[in-house]
């Protein structure tokens, strides 16, 4: 959790992209075969967008601008957006 609250749990199957409210503005995350990125951030440093794709459980995108985290959690590849 970030700041203790979570806003959803969405599944990695298909392709599509999700526009997250964080703390600094909007940020576009994009799936695709069961994998989960940032596009695009407002952050300055772009390290959230850097990172990459990850598919693993356990496996983090963190925006501490933003104050978004994204986590792959379960069996079933589900991540949290978890937004300010």
């Amino acid at each position: 959790m970030w700041k203790g609250k979570e806003v959803k749990k969405i599944s990695l199957e298909g392709e599509k992209k999700l526009r997250v409210m964080g703390s600094l503005g909007e940020m576009t995350l994009e799936i695709k075969e069961g994998k989960i990125r940032v596009l695009e951030s407002k952050c300055p440093l772009k390290v959230c967008v850097k990172r990459g794709w990850i598919s693993s459980r356990g496996e983090e995108i963190i925006c501490i601008p933003n104050e978004v985290r994204v986590k792959i959690e379960g069996e079933n590849r589900e991540f949290d957006e978890i937004v300010h």
